[in-house]
């Protein structure tokens, strides 16, 4: 029985063992496909500045990218809107989209 017991362990050691190395090597391949085609570090420079989305009847809609999430903003004038987007949690097994919308009156010419 004592060598059944020690086959066995003996077994899941290496099956463990090729786990971690098979989990190892998918985290590798993961990490190096995120670099290969996510954003590169100018690409995000650029997303974080405010640009021109649309323009119509006076008004300008941008966007800039920022902490994972693009943020749009009008300017109509001098005033401008900002919109943000966003889900937020009501429970377990519960979540809501909610929107804020921000106005700011400039100066007018």
């Amino acid at each position: 029985m004592s060598d059944f017991l020690e086959d066995a362990l003996k077994t899941i050691g290496v099956t463990l063992l090729l786990v971690l190395i098979a989990g190892v090597s998918i985290l590798a391949v993961i990490l190096s496909l995120q670099a290969m085609f996510g954003p590169s570090d100018e690409q995000r420079a650029i997303d974080r500045v405010p640009a021109v989305v649309s323009s119509a009847d006076g008004c300008t809609v941008y966007k800039f990218y920022d902490n994972s999430a693009w943020h749009y903003f009008t300017k109509c004038g001098g005033t401008v809107t900002t919109t943000k987007n966003y889900t937020e949690s009501c429970g377990k097994g519960c979540t809501r989209s909610r929107t804020e919308n921000m106005t700011t009156e400039g100066n007018q010419p």
